[in-house]
C-alpha cells in the first residue's frame, strides 16, 4: 500500500511528482505497522488548515478496507 498526504513537500517517485510519504507492506494478515526509521519532510506551510491523507493500491485505487473499523494514520511532526 501507498500512504499520500498533502502537508509534506512532494517528491519525485519513479518519472513524476507525488505526495507520497510511506510504502506500507502488508499481506492479507497484517493489521499495524510502524515505520523502523521514521521520515520525516518539510512541511510545505506554516498552517494546517486540512489535511487529506489517501491509501492506495499499486496500481493507484484507493484500498478498500473490507469490514468496516477503523484506519488511524498518525503523524509526528517536529522542529529542526
Amino acid at each position: 500500500m501507498y500512504v499520500y498526504l498533502n502537508v509534506g513537500q512532494s517528491m519525485v517517485t519513479g518519472n513524476q511528482v507525488t505526495d507520497l510519504l510511506q510504502e506500507v507492506p502488508h499481506t492479507p494478515h497484517t493489521y499495524h505497522f510502524k515505520p523502523v526509521h521514521p521520515l520525516y519532510l518539510p512541511v510545505r506551510t506554516d498552517v494546517l488548515d486540512i489535511v487529506e491523507t489517501e491509501v492506495a493500491e499499486h496500481d493507484g485505487t484507493l484500498v478498500n478496507f473490507v469490514g468496516g473499523g477503523v484506519a488511524v494514520v498518525t503523524l509526528h511532526f517536529k522542529y529542526d
